[in-house]
């Protein structure tokens, strides 16, 4: 395992790179000092960049893979069957995060509130990546995040979580852009593929086949901002209330998109359920 923690005093270190590598079947305890990655710790704050690397089967009880209190960024990289038991199934960061050109596969966390991408107060920009299989008993089964979030031509499949099936979002602003969300899951509440509660904005998505056991199959919008769809397709989600999209924010937006075989509990089509203003 990499560790990034100084010996003593401040390190001189200004970032922490890793090129190339491979990280399979490593191990990290809880302790005494801040949570700890199955492969990768950096408590320092500096900044790591993680390139090239391919993480599978380690497991920690935060950051089943990596664990970083630092600006991170990771570009053509895998991770494959992580395991967190707090927090963090692939990922645990409190600072921004890049992730570009990456996989996630088969990650879980397996106690409350977990997810395979965790984030706190800070930003989260994810471009052209693939999310698939990933399981959390609540939050997202991807990600949770309480910043702004960006996600552009990216894939997200066969995801579960009880809260948003891929993807728990509040506090900054969501935007999706050319992005799928196919197979997701909420277990048992809202949001089959997303559960956020902010200002959003989804352009030329696809949301098929999701599901949820409340509240929305495809995307569930809570009290906070408004939601803006564009030029999307929702086909085919499935749940108890408001099949494609659950809306009870300020106002909901729509323009040039494609609502077809969405689907309530006993056979009721209401693809779009809303409070606030419609435009």
């Amino acid at each position: 395992m990499l560790n990034a923690y100084p010996n003593s005093g401040k390190s001189t270190v200004d970032y922490f790179t890793v090129i190339n590598c491979t990280f399979i079947n490593n191990t990290a305890k809880d302790n005494s000092f801040t949570p700890v990655g199955g492969a990768i710790t950096n408590a320092d704050g500096y900044l790591t960049r993680i390139i090239n690397s391919t993480f599978i089967n380690n497991s920690a009880p935060t950051g089943g893979a990596v664990c970083s209190y630092a600006t991170l960024f990771v570009e053509n990289s895998k991770f494959i069957n992580n395991t967190a038991t707090k927090s963090g199934g692939a990922i645990y960061n409190n600072r921004k995060v890049t992730i570009v050109n990456s996989t996630f596969l088969n990650n879980n966390a397996s106690q409350k509130w977990r997810q395979s991408i965790k984030m706190l107060e800070e930003i989260l920009t994810i471009i052209n990546s693939t999310f698939g299989s990933n399981v959390a008993k609540n939050g997202g089964g991807v990600i949770s995040n309480f910043e702004n979030m960006t996600i552009e031509n990216s894939v997200f499949d066969n995801n579960q979580a009880n809260y948003g099936g891929k993807i728990y979002h509040t506090g900054g602003d969501l935007s999706i852009v050319d992005s799928s969300f196919r197979d997701n899951f909420a277990l048992s509440s809202t949001g089959g593929a997303i559960n956020t509660d902010s200002s959003t904005i989804i352009v030329n998505s696809i949301f098929d086949n999701n599901q949820a056991r409340s509240n929305c199959g495809g995307v569930y919008h809570g009290s906070s901002g408004d939601l803006v769809v564009y030029g999307s397709n929702f086909t085919s989600n499935r749940v108890n209330d408001g099949s494609a999209i659950f809306n009870s924010g300020t106002n909901l937006t729509f323009h040039g998109n494609l609502f077809k075989y969405n689907l309530v509990n006993e056979g009721r089509t209401v693809p779009i359920k809303y409070g606030g203003n419609y435009r």
